[in-house]
């Protein structure tokens, strides 16, 4: 009896662990990366940025691999600038880090990003950013509905945001104004 006991245990736990793997194949060979940008509020996020964007995926136009870790870099196409200065059909790369906390952006898909200007050894190509805080800085546009990076996979960004488009871009704007009023 405890011989049949044991036998089940072990198909039981070996059975949850497959289901542990199948569940996160999507993921299966992203590593993982402490993040060391946290906005509290849409109001730090904001100020923090240099750039901020609603942009066209084009694509990835290139893959680095270096020191161990794997970068893409895509093409993104801007179709509204909500801070900084780049123009209505610029294009910029983004460059990414291929881990869980940064998710690769997609062709065609429509994205609102949060950037910094990218500096550093990676690539030197001049109109380079990445995502400020990560996932954190980098939303899914479908349908007038935005969407963190990583809303299905528990990680939460810190602060509340509306869930329409243009909703989410008036907020960023009223901020933008009243910093520039204060500043």
């Amino acid at each position: 009896m405890n011989k049949i006991i044991k036998v089940l245990c072990v198909i039981l736990v070996g059975s949850l662990i497959n289901l542990s793997i199948i569940a996160n194949n999507e993921n299966k060979n992203l590593g993982h990366a402490k993040i060391n940008y946290q906005p509290l509020t849409l109001e730090m996020h904001v100020k923090d940025s240099n750039l901020i964007v609603v942009a066209d995926v084009e694509g990835i136009v290139e893959q680095i691999n270096m020191d161990g870790a794997s970068f893409k870099i895509s093409k993104i196409k801007i179709d509204k600038s909500i801070k900084g200065s780049v123009a209505k059909g610029e294009e910029i790369l983004l460059l990414q880090t291929d881990i869980v906390e940064d998710p690769i952006v997609k062709k065609n898909e429509k994205v609102l990003l949060f950037l910094e200007k990218y500096n550093g050894k990676i690539t030197s190509y001049d109109n380079t950013y990445v995502c400020k805080g990560l996932y954190q800085g980098q939303y899914k546009i479908n349908q007038d509905i935005v969407k963190n990076s990583l809303n299905n996979n528990g990680l939460k960004i810190k602060y509340n945001k509306p869930d329409n488009i243009n909703l989410f871009i008036r907020e960023i704007t009223n901020i933008i104004n009243k910093t520039n009023i204060i500043n």
